[in-house]
C-alpha cells in the first residue's frame, strides 16, 4: 500500500470516527416512529379537542393514519423549560399543517404523582 493510500484511509478514519461522534451526540434527538397505543391516545385527545369521533370512517384514527407523525421522546429545551416526549404530526391536507404533541408538565409535581396530559398546538390554516 503506498503512502498516499494510507494518507487517504487516514482521513477517512478521521471522518469517520467524527461523524459517529455527531450521530452519538445528536442520538438523544433522533427521531422514532410512534406505537400504536400513542397514535390512540392522540387520536382521543384531538377528537375531543376538534368534536371529532375517534373511531370509524372518517374518525381522527383514519385522519392521523394518512399524516405523518414522528417522535422525539427525549427532547429537551437548550435552557430551562421542557423536558420529555415530543410528537410532530405532518397533516396530509398540506405541508403546511403541522401539530405539535407533547406532555404538560406542572413545576413542583414529583414525577410519580405526574398524570400524562397531552397537549396539542397546531400550525398553519386548520
Amino acid at each position: 500500500m503506498s503512502k498516499h493510500e494510507q494518507e487517504l484511509i487516514s482521513e477517512l478514519s478521521e471522518e469517520n470516527a467524527m461523524l459517529k461522534s455527531k450521530l452519538e451526540y445528536q442520538g438523544q434527538a433522533m427521531p422514532e416512529p410512534i406505537t400504536r397505543m400513542e397514535l390512540i391516545e392522540i387520536a382521543e385527545v384531538h377528537a375531543a379537542e376538534v368534536g371529532f369521533d375517534v373511531y370509524g370512517e372518517g374518525g381522527m384514527i383514519e385522519q392521523l393514519e394518512s399524516a405523518y407523525i414522528t417522535k422525539f421522546p427525549t427532547y429537551i429545551t437548550g435552557g430551562p423549560g421542557y423536558f420529555g416526549p415530543v410528537y410532530l404530526i405532518l397533516w396530509d391536507g398540506s405541508p403546511d399543517y403541522v401539530s405539535v404533541v407533547r406532555e404538560e408538565h406542572i413545576v413542583g409535581q414529583s414525577e410519580k404523582d405526574r398524570v400524562r396530559k397531552l397537549i396539542i398546538t397546531h400550525y398553519g390554516d386548520f
